[in-house]
């Protein structure tokens, strides 16, 4: 295989890796390589039920219901 060839399989290869995303039932996660370890990859401020909001104010926790690309680059807010 010519080097131009190796080069791309190399970096299609290398993309599918460290692109930090998984797919779950609640749709894509997205992370990134730690910056003390950058074999490992975090998923940070991951949300785990629907925000406390109105009538869920005092309420037993719903499930998330999202189904769209969750970016868990950062830390989130906890309302």
């Amino acid at each position: 295989m010519p080097w131009p060839h190796k080069f791309v399989v190399l970096m299609m290869a290398a993309s599918t890796v460290f692109a930090g995303g998984i797919s779950t039932s609640s749709g894509e996660i997205i992370g990134h390589p730690a910056s003390t370890r950058p074999a490992v990859m975090e998923y940070l401020g991951i949300p785990f039920a629907r925000p406390p909001i109105d009538d869920l104010r005092f309420a037993p926790p719903e499930p998330f219901d999202g189904q769209g690309i969750i970016k868990a680059t950062d830390f989130s807010v906890t309302p």
